[in-house]
């Protein structure tokens, strides 16, 4: 155990946030990947009903292995207490296979470095974030959980893991993980609202970037301000449906209305073959994709095999990545692997698209996605209208609420500061939306300039809009922006010449905007400029 001196100047040292490593410089551009990671996540109990944890792994490993995947097996701490799941974990291919942590907090953890579990009664391992994740913990126990975690995984392997996941985890840990074990990839959860125990709102809609040391969740806009491993998104998200509640359908044997994680995930969506066609076709689409398109395949075993392990499920998605490979459509690689060429190729945080121009409902709803060190954003077509349903901005200084202390909280909301967001601004009349002016028929979608994107919007009558992302901001031409809000986010907003000012959660910050604004009683309205609209989200 460390001396606590030591992990409380750790403690103060991270909170502070230390400067990173030196820029790594790439020799040339490099070019635009689509890439998978198969991640095998292995649980050690299952305490909320009985579960045969060992045969999802064999056959998940059965699976890879036949269709010579490369893959990563992130192992829990109490999984790596069992012989008989160590055991099966390492009948994988070793040519092929990274091993890393998985971090849930357990019992046994908790009991190896004398910290109380706060468990529901019988209960080796819980959902809740209390106790069952980093955040609820202060930054020297915190320490010492992941030191243990990472001595124990020494020990069974002979070095420390290269990759590390969690649905959840704040910017401490992982800040504390890369300084002292240098560690080369993260994985948390897609974007979520109240499915689990926790809700993740704002940052990177997909892919891979560097966090800022103050929030896991926000890329970090000035490296110096930044952790140098790259954070990716976990379970492939549907760039359509992947918002908010989602999307709900009407059971075929009961009649009633189901929602539905619309994810990869072989338990969901991806044991269903025409999903799986929909999700490769549209990740490995060349239009409009900058730097990397990234899908992440599996399954935690907690699930249990008859669950995802059916014939339409896990291995029907193995098959169809080793195709898609083999066509040259998309790579596959381990998450350790990953990150170590993305870090390679991006000394910072790079502009990644997500487009679904087909929408597999039939519904003529189309997505397009634009992430960078600034800002996220989405452009929506839903039926007939254009709206900017999303924007969110990245700010190096917007603070995690338990970055240095511990939530108290069963449940944990971690989020970025949004300018735009359909999901928490809109209410019954209010779409929370930007919408467009006219009857929308469709997108073309086109990279612009290396790191921008553009999409003209085209209408029935013949005429189109323009939309032109790139780092420093979004260009509208061709159309007004309209929006409707819930009350208490229009009393969030100030106008004054060229800004529009937010507060949350007691945080102020600001975009600029070229047009003319209109303050509405449950909005605004903007004009276009000579130039169009502008909103400049660099400050």
């Amino acid at each position: 155990m460390r001396n606590m001196k030591t992990v409380r100047a750790v403690a103060v040292a991270a909170c502070a946030f230390a400067a990173c490593a030196a820029d790594v410089a790439p020799s040339a551009k490099p070019q635009a990947r689509a890439v998978v990671n198969v991640v095998n996540f292995v649980r050690g109990c299952e305490p909320r009903r009985p579960m045969d944890l060992v045969t999802p792994l064999a056959k998940e490993i059965e699976c890879n292995t036949r269709h010579g995947l490369p893959n990563t097996i992130l192992l829990q701490y109490d999984a790596m207490l069992r012989d008989d799941i160590m055991s099966v974990a390492r009948t994988a291919d070793p040519q092929k296979t990274e091993y890393g942590v998985w971090i849930e907090i357990v019992r046994p953890l908790c009991d190896a470095v004398g910290i109380e579990w706060r468990g529901q009664e019988g209960w080796d391992w819980d959902y809740r974030v209390v106790p069952g994740f980093l955040e609820a913990y202060d930054p020297p126990d915190r320490a010492k959980l992941i030191d243990e975690l990472f001595r124990l995984f020494r020990e069974k392997f002979g070095h420390v893991p290269e990759s590390a996941g969690s649905w959840i985890m704040d910017a401490w840990s992982i800040g504390y993980m890369k300084d002292k074990y240098g560690i080369s990839a993260v994985c948390i959860c897609r974007e979520q609202d109240n499915t689990d125990a926790y809700g993740l709102r704002g940052g990177y809609s997909n892919g891979a970037y560097y966090p800022s040391r103050k929030n896991m969740l926000s890329a970090a806009r000035d490296m110096a301000n930044g952790i140098r491993v790259p954070v990716f998104r976990m379970l492939t998200p549907d760039p359509i449906y992947n918002y908010g509640h989602g999307f709900k359908f009407r059971d075929s044997r009961t009649g009633k209305l189901r929602g539905h994680v619309v994810t990869l995930e072989p338990a969901g969506m991806g044991r269903n073959p025409y999903m799986v066609d929909w999700y490769f076709r549209t990740y490995a689409d060349r239009r409009g994709m900058l730097n990397l398109s990234y899908m992440q395949a599996g399954q935690e075993n907690s699930f249990g095999w008859r669950e995802f392990g059916v014939d339409i499920g896990y291995p029907a998605q193995a098959a169809a990545i080793r195709r898609h490979v083999d066509a040259g459509l998309i790579e596959a690689e381990t998450l350790g692997e990953t990150g170590r060429r993305f870090a390679a190729d991006h000394p910072e945080n790079c502009p990644q698209t997500q487009v679904a121009l087909e929408d597999w409902m039939g519904k003529g709803r189309r997505s397009v996605w634009y992430n960078c060190k600034n800002y996220r954003a989405n452009l929506y077509q839903d039926s007939n209208r254009f709206f900017i349903r999303d924007i969110h901005k990245m700010c190096d200084d917007f603070a995690e609420d338990h970055l240095c202390a511990a939530t108290t909280n069963w449940n944990e909301l971690i989020f970025t500061p949004p300018v735009v967001d359909a999901y928490m601004f809109g209410t019954n009349g209010a779409s929370g939306m930007l919408e467009f002016k006219g009857e929308a028929i469709g997108m073309l979608v086109r990279p612009n300039g290396g790191e921008g994107l553009e999409v003209e919007c085209f209408y029935a009558d013949g005429l189109k809009a323009t939309v032109l992302f790139d780092q420093s901001g979004i260009v509208v031409r061709g159309t007004p922006l309209e929006i409707k809000m819930r009350p208490e986010w229009r009393a969030a907003h100030t106008f004054s010449c060229g800004r529009i000012g937010l507060t949350f959660k007691g945080y102020e910050y600001s975009v600029g905007c070229e047009g003319r604004v209109e303050p509405l009683r449950d909005g605004y309205r903007i004009e276009p400029g000579s130039g169009g609209i502008r909103l400049d989200m660099s400050l």
